[in-house]
C-alpha cells in the first residue's frame, strides 16, 4: 500500500488527535483514520459505532463502510464531488440561487427520524462539549444522538447521484439541538468561504432556514466546543476567524483588527513548529518510501522470475503443440490410407460388375443356343436338356454366389465408409479438444 495523502489534527487534545490518511494498492484507495496517542482510541471506536448506532435514524444519506484492522477504521475511498465544491462552483459563477438550493439540501440532509428526536434538556456530557445551556434552547427540537461534523465537506455527491458521509466524527449520544448543528455547518463554511458574507449574510440566511435559537447564543456554544477539544495555549482560529468575518466600521473595530493581526503574528512561533513537526512526517514519509523501494524491488524480481516460469510453459507448450501436430500428420496419414483403401474396393467392385456381365452376355449366347436347337427339338432334346440342367445349376450355383459375394463387398465398403467417416469425428473431436486446451493455458498465462 502507498500512502498518498496524510493529514493530523496534533492541534487537538490527546484524546482527540487522529491522523487521516489516504492509500492505494495501485487499483483502489482506502481512507484509513488511527489513533495518534493511547488517549484517542476511545474517540476513534466512537467513530466506528456511529454508523451501527444511526444509519436507521438519516434516511436522506448513505452512511461511507468501515472496517475495524489493526487498531484502524477502514473506509473505502467514495468518488464524486462534495457540496462544498459545488457551492464553490456556484460561487465562481455568482450564482445565488444556486448556492441557496445547495444550502437547504444540506438542511435536508440533517433531518431525523421522529425516534431520534426530542425536546432539548442539559446533560454533562452536552455541559463539558458546548457549556451550560442557556434558557433560549432548552426545550428546543434536538436529536437524541447525532455525528456533529457533518457539514458540507464530508457529504459526498456520486455520479450516480447517490450521496455519502464519508466521516463519522464527533459522534454524540446526547441531546443536541437541531439548530446548534445546522449553524456548526454554516458557520464552518462561511469561515472558509470570506466571500459567502457578502453574497448571503449569516443573519439573513439563518433566519430563511427558520432558526428558533439567536445566533449570538450559537456563537457561544459553539466557541465553547473548539475551545474545549483544542489543547491549551492554542490561539482558536475558528474565534479569530469568526470576529474577523464581523463587518467593522468604528475607531474599536480597527484597533480590533490591530489585534488580530498582532495575534496572528505570534502564531508564527507555533506555526513554524507546526511546519517542523510536518517536515519530520515527511522525513518519515521519505524513509518510508525508501522501505518500499526496497519492496519494490523485491516484487520487481518476483515478477522477473515469474516471467521466467511463463517462458519455460510457453516452451514446454510448444514442444507439446509439436507433438501433437506430429499426431494429427499421423492420422491424416491413416485417413489417407483409408481412402486409398475406399478406392481399391470401389475398383474391385467394378471388376465383379463387369464379370456379371460377361455372365448375362454368356447367358443370352446360351439361350441364343437354346433357342437354335429347340428348331431342331427332335433332334436335339437330349442336348437341350443337357444345356438346360447346365444352365440351371449355373443360375442355380454360380449367380447367387456372385450376388453373394458382391453383396459382401458393398457391405465391406460400407463399413470402411462408416469407420472412415467416424474417424474423421474423432479426429475433428481430438483436434477441438486440443486447441480448446492450449487455448484455455494460454488465456491462464
Amino acid at each position: 500500500m502507498r500512502k498518498i495523502y496524510c493529514k493530523s489534527n496534533i492541534y487537538y487534545k490527546k484524546e482527540f488527535q487522529l491522523e487521516t490518511s489516504i492509500i492505494t494498492d495501485g487499483v483502489n484507495k482506502y481512507a484509513i483514520k488511527e489513533a495518534i496517542t493511547k488517549e484517542a482510541t476511545h474517540h476513534l471506536l466512537n467513530m466506528y459505532n456511529s454508523k451501527e448506532n444511526l444509519k436507521n435514524f438519516f434516511t436522506e444519506f448513505m452512511f461511507c463502510d468501515v472496517l475495524i484492522e489493526d487498531n484502524k477504521l477502514k473506509f473505502n475511498y467514495i468518488d464524486g464531488i462534495s457540496i462544498s465544491q459545488k457551492i464553490i462552483q456556484a460561487m465562481k459563477t455568482n450564482d445565488k440561487e444556486m448556492i441557496k438550493d445547495l444550502i437547504s439540501f444540506q438542511m435536508r440532509l440533517l433531518e431525523t427520524t421522529e425516534e431520534n428526536s426530542c425536546k432539548f434538556y442539559l446533560t454533562s456530557n452536552f455541559e463539558s462539549y458546548f457549556g451550560s445551556a442557556m434558557n433560549e434552547i432548552l426545550d428546543k427540537d434536538a436529536y437524541k444522538s447525532v455525528v456533529f461534523d457533518m457539514t458540507t465537506n464530508n457529504f459526498i455527491i456520486t455520479s450516480d447521484n447517490k450521496v455519502v458521509l464519508i466521516d463519522y466524527e464527533w459522534y454524540f449520544d446526547f441531546p443536541v439541538p437541531k439548530d446548534l448543528l445546522k449553524y456548526h455547518v454554516l458557520i464552518t463554511l462561511y469561515n472558509k468561504f470570506d466571500i459567502l458574507e457578502e453574497m448571503l449574510p449569516l443573519t439573513s440566511l439563518t433566519k430563511e432556514l427558520g432558526f428558533n435559537v439567536g445566533l449570538d447564543t450559537l456563537n457561544e456554544m459553539w466557541l465553547h466546543f473548539y475551545n474545549y477539544i483544542f489543547w491549551e495555549g492554542t490561539n482558536n482560529y475558528a474565534k479569530i476567524k469568526e470576529n474577523y468575518l464581523q463587518k467593522r466600521s468604528t475607531i474599536e473595530d480597527l484597533r480590533g483588527i490591530i489585534e488580530w493581526h498582532n495575534v496572528n503574528m505570534a502564531k508564527q512561533d507555533s506555526f513554524i513548529e507546526l511546519q517542523s513537526e510536518r517536515i519530520a512526517e515527511l522525513q518519515c514519509g521519505i524513509n518510508w518510501h525508501n522501505d518500499d523501494k526496497i519492496k519494490s524491488q523485491q516484487f520487481i524480481e518476483d515478477l522477473r522470475k515469474r516471467i521466467t516460469e511463463l517462458e519455460q510453459g510457453i516452451s514446454w507448450y510448444s514442444d507439446y503443440k509439436n507433438k501433437n501436430q506430429q499426431f494429427i500428420e499421423s492420422l491424416q496419414h491413416r485417413i489417407n490410407e483409408l481412402e486409398k483403401g475406399i478406392k481399391w474396393h470401389e475398383i474391385n467392385n467394378a471388376g465383379n460388375m463387369e464379370y456379371i456381365q460377361r455372365a448375362d452376355k454368356r447367358i443370352n449366347e446360351l439361350e441364343k443356343a437354346i433357342e437354335w436347337h429347340n428348331q431342331d427339338k427332335k433332334k436335339q432334346d437330349e442336348f437341350i436338356k443337357s444345356q438346360s440342367d447346365w444352365l440351371k445349376k449355373y443360375e442355380e450355383s454360380v449367380i447367387p454366389l456372385l450376388n453373394c459375394e458382391m453383396d459382401k463387398q458393398k457391405g465391406r465398403i460400407e463399413d470402411e465408409i462408416t469407420k472412415t467417416n467416424k474417424l474423421r469425428e474423432k479426429l475433428f473431436k481430438i483436434e477441438n479438444k486440443l486447441v480448446y486446451k492450449i487455448f484455455n493455458r494460454w488465456w491462464k498465462i
